[in-house]
């Protein structure tokens, strides 16, 4: 599927998924799509695009941390200026 972005680079949307989680911590898929007003399958979609990345990690229960980096935690600018 062909995209005008690079695979490695988060959109604004993505963006906005790993800001929400370095706001809340560990989180499902039904709640990012309830606090970002996207439908639960988009979240999910994109949940599993920023795993495979290696943004994000899945842990128990299902919900979705920001995968850890050498960098402070929780900084999501630093992760994205770092690609």
């Amino acid at each position: 599927m062909p995209t005008d972005q690079p695979p490695d680079r988060p959109d604004e949307q993505d963006l906005a998924l790993l800001e929400t989680l370095a706001e809340t911590g560990p989180t499902t898929v039904p709640q990012l799509a309830d606090r970002l007003g996207d439908h639960p399958a988009t979240i999910e979609r994109r949940c599993f695009a920023l795993q495979h990345d290696g943004r994000i990690r899945q842990c128990t229960g299902g919900k979705f941390i920001l995968a850890e980096s050498d960098d402070e935690p929780g900084d999501v600018a630093s992760q994205v200026a770092s690609d």
